[in-house]
């Protein structure tokens, strides 16, 4: 029978956080307008000890209307981002606590560190694609498109898009990510899957998604789209 060890820490000990790991729990507090709390611990199975980091979130109208195994990942990664570089090799797994009023019972979901690392350097992608977007560089988000599938219209077809959604919604103010997973293609491999939304002037949110390689050296958008 294995030996497993199991010890969390009281999330009552709020001074044991780091003003990092205090900043990102703020940042996820105030991205999905909840409330946060969190506890550390460590797994020891046959010798080997694993340290885990777990934000609990509650209170939030936002995270009840949305899928816990894709906001889960993306809270995971706003975590594990927050972070110090030196810190990150502390914990193996950044645990997601969701303590919301419509469940019964919190949920838990687990993210393993080698998961997070490669998925943050990737993030980039997604945010200098929503930059543009911004920015109203059609041409950036065009370029950076993987090259088999940057056709001709790209970007005009860009402009007159977001231009059509201005005119209904008013100028285009911001997005925020909102979930993060993965998307499976049919020969079987993986690309990273971003989700989120454009805010507009008049509060309208437009869902879209990008999605990205899971190589770090390969820096090209996969795919992405607007208004699914």
């Amino acid at each position: 029978m294995k030996k497993l060890i199991y010890l969390s820490l009281a999330m009552a000990v709020c001074s044991c956080a780091s003003d990092s790991q205090k900043k990102g729990m703020d940042r996820i507090a105030e991205h999905y307008g909840a409330k946060t709390a969190f506890s550390k611990g460590f797994q020891t199975n046959n010798g080997v000890t694993r340290n885990d980091f777990t934000i609990t979130v509650s209170d939030s109208k936002m995270l009840d209307s949305l899928r816990q195994d894709i906001t889960g990942p993306n809270i995971a990664l706003m975590m594990y981002g927050s972070l110090e570089p030196d810190e990150r090799i502390k914990y193996d797994i950044i645990r997601v606590e969701f303590a919301m009023p419509s469940a019964q019972e919190p949920k838990t979901y687990g993210y393993e560190r080698e998961m997070l690392e490669p998925a943050l350097d990737q993030s980039s992608i997604y945010h200098n694609f929503s930059d543009n977007l911004l920015n109203g560089d059609y041409k950036g988000i065009s370029d950076a498109v993987v090259p088999k599938f940057r056709t001709p219209g790209l970007r005009d077809n860009l402009s007159k898009f977001i231009e059509n959604l201005e005119k209904l919604h008013g100028k285009l103010k911001g997005y925020k990510r909102t979930g993060f997973g993965f998307y499976n293609l049919s020969d079987g491999r993986k690309l990273y899957h971003f989700t989120g939304y454009l805010n507009f002037a008049d509060g309208h949110g437009q869902e879209y998604y990008v999605t990205v390689s899971t190589d770090t050296d390969d820096d090209y958008i996969q795919g992405f789209d607007l208004e699914f």
